[in-house]
Order: C-alpha cells, then sequence, then structure tokens
C-alpha cells in the first residue's frame, strides 16, 4: 500500500519508553530534527504503561546515602521526576538505592521533555515495515490516526524493546528459546496499613498459604503504599516462550490480578474492605528478542564491572534474573561499582545507521538481566540519541563518544 504522507526527519526514534525519550531529548539538543513513533497512546513505555513503579540502576549499591551512577541527562530526568513525584532515593536490600516514581508523572515529564525539545512525537502509531539500501535503512512505514506515513530518516534508534527494526529489516537477531518471567502490576485502596515492609511479609504469609510452592507470587511494589493505596507486583510462573502471543499472556495478567485480589482481601486484615483501583494496561515483560550489535555485552563484562575505551553508560544494577526457579536469582558486584556498556552495543551489526537503545541493546540474556532496568535505558538512550544525531548530521562520531562520556559516564 502507498503512504499517504511521507515525513523527512535527521533521526527517526521507535518508541517513547524511558530509553526512547532520552535518545529523542539528545538528538534534538544536538540539533536534529527528531520524529519518535510509539504505538501506545501516552510517553513512557513500560514504565508507565506495566507500571514499574520504581527506577532501579540510576544509583550506585552502598553507602548511606544514594549516589547517582550516572550524571547528565539520566540524573538530570530522575531529579525532575522524583520532583513532580513527590519521592526521594530509598534504600533496599543488600546496599540496593531505587527511586519510586508516579505513573502519570513519568508520563508527564517524558512528554513535555519531547515537546520542549522540539521533538515530533506520533503516538498510537506503529511501525509495520523498513527499507533498506545496502546496508543503511532509509525508511520506515508507520500507521496512525492518519493512516501510512513514510518516515525518511537518516538515522533511526531502535528503543521498541523487541528490536523491531532490526527484524523487519532481516538484520541478525539475539535470541532465546525462554525469556524471563514477566509480571502483572495492580494497585488497590483502601489498605489499613501504615508500614510497607510489614504489609509485604503479610502479603508473603498469605500467599505461601495459599500456594506454598510460591508460583504467582506477590510482592508491594517498594515506594508505593501512601495514603491508603499500594501497588503489588504478580510474578509470573513460567518464563516467556519465544513467540508467545502477547495478547494471551495481557488476558492471563488481567486474570490473575483480580484473583490475586480476592485472596488478599480474604487473606489479609489490613486488605478487608479494600478495592482494586488499578490494574496495569500491559504486561511487563523483562526481556524479548534484541538485535545482534557489533558488540555483544556479557555476564562477564557485568560481573567484573569492565570499563570500555567507548563505554557510552554505566550500569550500576545487580543480575536479576527471573527464570524458572522459584526465587529470582539476583548476582551482585561489589558495593560502589560499575560497569559500562560500550558503543558497538548500541550499534547494529549489520546496519550503519540504526542504533540500538534500552532492552534493544545487544547483550545476552544474562547481561540484559542487568542492563534492562529503567536508570541503565535512560542512559543507554540518550548515548544512542547522541550518536545517531552525529551520524545523522556527518560530525566526527569518536568526538561524540567522548561528549557522552564526559556528560554521563564519569562519575
Amino acid at each position: 500500500m502507498r503512504p499517504e504522507q511521507t515525513v523527512t526527519a535527521e533521526v527517526l526514534v521507535v518508541g517513547a519508553g524511558a530509553a526512547g525519550i532520552a535518545a529523542a531529548v539528545a538528538a534534538s539538543r544536538i540539533g536534529a530534527r527528531v520524529v519518535v513513533v510509539e504505538r501506545g497512546a501516552l510517553t513512557g513505555g513500560k514504565a508507565t504503561a506495566a507500571m514499574v513503579g520504581t527506577i532501579c540502576g540510576i544509583y550506585l549499591r552502598g553507602g548511606s546515602e544514594a549516589r547517582y551512577a550516572m550524571n547528565g541527562f539520566p540524573r538530570e530526568f530522575c531529579e525532575q521526576l522524583a520532583g513532580r513525584s513527590g519521592t526521594h532515593a530509598v534504600a533496599g536490600v543488600r546496599g540496593l538505592w531505587f527511586l519510586p516514581y508516579a505513573y502519570d508523572a513519568f508520563e508527564e515529564l517524558g512528554t513535555w521533555l519531547l515537546n520542549e525539545t522540539g521533538v515530533e512525537l506520533r503516538t498510537s502509531t506503529s511501525i509495520e515495515s523498513c527499507h533498506a539500501e545496502g546496508d543503511r535503512l532509509v525508511s520506515a512505514a508507520a500507521r496512525g490516526r492518519d493512516g501510512l506515513t513514510e518516515i525518511r530518516a537518516a538515522s533511526m534508534v531502535d528503543c521498541s524493546g523487541t528490536g523491531l527494526l532490526a527484524e523487519l529489516s532481516g538484520a541478525p537477531m539475539i535470541r532465546t528459546q525462554r525469556y524471563q518471567r514477566p509480571a502483572q502490576v495492580f494497585c488497590m485502596r483502601g489498605v489499613r496499613a501504615n508500614e510497607e515492609s510489614a504489609l509485604n511479609m503479610a502479603v508473603n504469609r498469605a500467599m505461601l498459604r495459599a500456594d506454598p510452592t510460591g508460583h504467582g507470587s506477590v510482592s508491594v511494589v517498594p515506594g508505593s503504599l501512601r495514603e491508603g493505596q499500594v501497588c503489588l507486583k504478580i510474578a509470573f510462573s513460567e518464563q516467556v516462550e519465544e513467540g508467545a502471543d502477547l495478547d494471551v499472556l495481557q488476558a492471563n495478567g488481567q486474570r490473575m490480578a483480580g484473583e490475586m485480589a480476592a485472596l488478599l482481601k480474604e487473606g489479609v486484615e489490613a486488605f478487608h474492605g479494600a478495592e482494586v483501583s488499578t490494574v496495569a494496561p500491559e504486561v511487563g515483560v523483562r526481556t524479548q528478542q534484541r538485535a545482534q550489535g557489533r558488540y555483544t555485552l556479557e555476564q562477564e563484562d557485568v560481573m567484573t564491572c569492565r570499563k570500555f575505551a567507548d563505554g557510552v553508560a554505566n550500569g550500576a544494577w545487580p543480575i536479576e534474573f527471573w527464570g524458572a526457579e522459584r526465587n529470582v536469582a539476583m548476582r551482585y558486584f561489589g558495593e560502589g561499582e560499575h560497569y559500562q556498556v560500550p558503543a558497538g552495543a548500541l550499534r547494529a551489526a549489520t546496519l550503519s545507521n540504526l542504533f540500538l537503545a534500552g532492552r534493544t541493546i545487544s547483550a545476552t540474556e544474562q547481561a540484559i538481566a542487568s542492563a534492562r532496568v529503567i536508570g541503565t535505558c535512560l542512559g543507554t538512550g540518550y548515548a544512542a540519541g547522541v550518536l545517531a544525531a552525529t551520524a545523522a548530521l556527518r560530525k566526527d562520531m569518536d568526538a561524540a563518544i567522548e561528549s557522552v562520556r564526559r556528560a554521563q559516564v564519569y562519575i
């Protein structure tokens, strides 16, 4: 089908989650014309649609106070988000720090930043195909409210979470038979509790009484208990198969939210008389297929806190792997330490003008279990946006990498 209109940009960003917002803002700030395509109606990606609730990976582990793992845009975004949400860094187990946030504040901040930097945002729009000539992507066909639009861009940034542009162009992909277990978040109001850790323990006890195997376990989203409302996260009992029907997964998540809410109302005193206020519209799928890059981040890179000459983002979250076992597998590196994500992991292996960010970076399943968190996504998104704009504007790539390192990597 012929497109009804053609739009030209220097950088096309696919996905307006944390990584996509960062990429678009970064590219626009250095002078590129940017178009962002987002399949959902709102910005924020999984941070809003799956109601993740906490930004992990933005702080170093350990210490008596939270210390940023990156400066520049990731820090700027989180400081503004904390102000809009009325939240602050919270200490968790094993020295981990995270930032709770309000879902509407995340979406509002993301949209404001895109508007403030002059980015053209197209929501409720899906990429249907893309066209390559040689080793370059030339255009993508996007279907939205105005029909089919051809978007021509000198550089493209894939922040889709699924390596969509790489897959559509036939580029090499990273796949596995099973991906990590997803989560479903829902919130309840009318909860009679003042202390979050005690409430979480009561929830855990009720879940174990109902299901001693721990399958379909429920926990309180850290930092979410406020004014009689709390959000809860259901851990699915099974991993996601390659090629799984996400609509079926979503239906299962909605069903489980209702079942777990009923169980809590019956089995936990604090929930007597409470009711469901919100169910996240999307399941929190942690990992899916990714594009193959010029470099693939490995588990060893994460665990040895490897630094790279072209390191453009810092990773500070442990490997958090939701596999087949009952409990999440956490693998920690040293307190106060971090690894770096190299620029090569943000560049597609066979397409010279396709850049990768967020959950789409080139990484093994173990490595992405660390690098997928929102804090790191802000960093890889910003870096990919700078690199994409640099390529589109035909500026010096080595100088751009060093500018990113100065902006956010050196801490």
